[in-house]
């Protein structure tokens, strides 16, 4: 895998809410940090568009970055994690999915809520 970091859904959704975690699409787009993102992360940011100019938005960062397919091995790993957490939060699926997708690329994850990655091993991407 070519990228260096994983883009959580909350970094791919500042790219129409703004904030300081838009820095990271920042870097994206500069060609300063090659990044990657879920296909379920994908699936979620569209769900959560607000309009056509975010789509739009979002049609132009994911031409920039890597896409990692949902395989078995992250599918299985992200079962894990969600059952341990044993969490009837319906955002636990979707970040244990990110979760094991870094886990399994072995890239850091840059995130809005380190604490949960962190809680699942992942290692936590900075801004440089």
């Amino acid at each position: 895998m070519d990228a260096e970091v994983i883009l959580d859904t909350g970094i791919i959704e500042s790219v129409w809410r703004g904030g300081a975690e838009s820095d990271w699409i920042s870097r994206v787009v500069a060609g300063d940090t090659k990044a990657a993102v879920s296909t379920l992360s994908i699936a979620e940011a569209v769900r959560r568009l607000p309009d056509r100019r975010a789509e739009i938005q979002l049609v132009a960062l994911l031409s920039l970055v890597q896409v990692v397919e949902l395989n078995p091995e992250v599918a299985k790993r992200a079962g894990g994690i969600a059952r341990g957490l044993d969490s009837d939060d319906s955002s636990v699926m979707p970040n244990a999915v990110v979760a094991a997708t870094s886990l399994e690329a072995g890239l850091p994850v840059a995130c809005v809520d380190p604490d949960f990655f962190e809680a699942m091993g992942c290692e936590i991407a900075s801004l440089p």
